[in-house]
């Protein structure tokens, strides 16, 4: 099980969308299609192979970037449809706590994260969380993982073809349900 805080106050359209699709059912019994280890696991494709999904409006919508929202492990957000906005396809980073990923996993330093102008705190959370500095601006961050990291990790350890980084063996979304967050 895997819970993920929703952030409407600052992507209303996508939490809407995610919202939307998942009252619908529309993720039950879909895979997680694109799994890189160190990087991110994606799933939200009908198709199962990363060319297929529809947003709740029958098109895709424009992404919305947030100065609030970051891409540190745990962060859940959309994946570009082909046409560069947002559908149904979602991604959760997993990057090791205190790493990022360029073609391997690395260290964060002082010097990569300063390289991007955040304030001290998103700095200091990045260092210690990990992360994605470098997709903030370019994708829609609108969750992020408060319980189950160590399935998401799981997840993205399974063995998958190192052409395509689709699983060997089908990792399934059984089913996503939305309830109010009691934190």
């Amino acid at each position: 099980e895997v819970k993920i805080l929703l952030f409407p106050e600052y992507a209303p359209n996508a939490v809407e969308n995610f919202i939307g699709l998942a009252e619908m059912d529309y993720y039950d019994e879909l895979i997680f299609h694109r799994i890189i280890e160190g990087f991110m696991s994606q799933g939200g494709d009908p198709k199962g192979d990363g060319t297929g999904g529809n947003s709740i409006w029958g098109q895709d919508f424009a992404l919305e970037t947030s100065p609030y929202l970051y891409h540190v492990t745990g962060a859940v957000a959309y994946a570009h449809a082909q046409n560069g906005g947002n559908g149904s396809q979602f991604y959760i980073v997993c990057t090791k706590e205190g790493e990022t990923f360029y073609d391997t996993a690395i260290p964060l330093t002082e010097e990569i994260i300063s390289e991007y102008g955040y304030t001290d705190e998103v700095e200091a959370l990045y260092m210690e969380k990990g992360g994605l500095p470098y997709l903030d601006g370019g994708y829609t961050v609108f969750g992020q993982v408060f319980e189950g990291m160590d399935v998401v990790y799981a997840i993205s350890e399974v063995k998958v073809d190192p052409q395509t980084s689709m699983p060997a063996k089908q990792v399934i979304i059984e089913s996503v349900e939305i309830v109010e967050y009691q934190g």
